[in-house]
């Protein structure tokens, strides 16, 4: 069996009406490490549900990424959609449904975040991994519709 490692070094691609750079390492096993990636001005419609959408990552053994930036994207499909996001990861491992990291961190900010009857007006959030769990340092938003203690979100 030949086994076959891809490097991928000062990669550009112009993706979904924006623009990809980045530097990532393909393993023989399929995993993958990140060192860094950016995507800026993507613009996306996808047929798929949230949680299909974000399907093939799960079939990776393993993704490690050291620093991925989302910059200005606007990402739809049914019953999900999120504008104008900006997302900034850092140092953090998923594998099988999981993730590992010493000291991971997120922030995420957004005009708009749509899941089902969840409507988020400007959603921020900020938020440190390590082993011991998730610290989430900041969230903030608006939202539409009325919280309700039976139905939860409603619109």
């Amino acid at each position: 069996m030949i086994t076959i490692r891809v490097t991928l070094t000062n990669l550009g691609a112009d993706i979904a009406r924006g623009t990809l750079t980045g530097n990532a390492q393909r393993n023989a096993d399929g995993s993958w490490q990140v060192e860094n990636l950016r995507m800026a001005d993507i613009r996306l419609q996808s047929e798929k549900s949230l949680t299909d959408f974000f399907a093939p990552l799960r079939s990776v053994p393993s993704l490690q990424i050291g620093r991925l930036e989302v910059i200005d994207a606007r990402l739809q499909g049914p019953d999900w959609a999120v504008t104008d996001l900006d997302l900034s990861l850092r140092n953090m491992t998923f594998s099988k449904d999981d993730w590992q990291t010493q000291e991971g961190k997120l922030s995420m900010n957004a005009s708009e975040f749509i899941y089902g009857s969840l409507h988020l007006f400007d959603p921020i959030i900020n938020a440190e991994f390590s082993p011991q769990g998730v610290a989430l340092r900041q969230f903030t938003s608006r939202w539409e519709g009325v919280w309700s203690e039976r139905q939860g979100l409603a619109a």
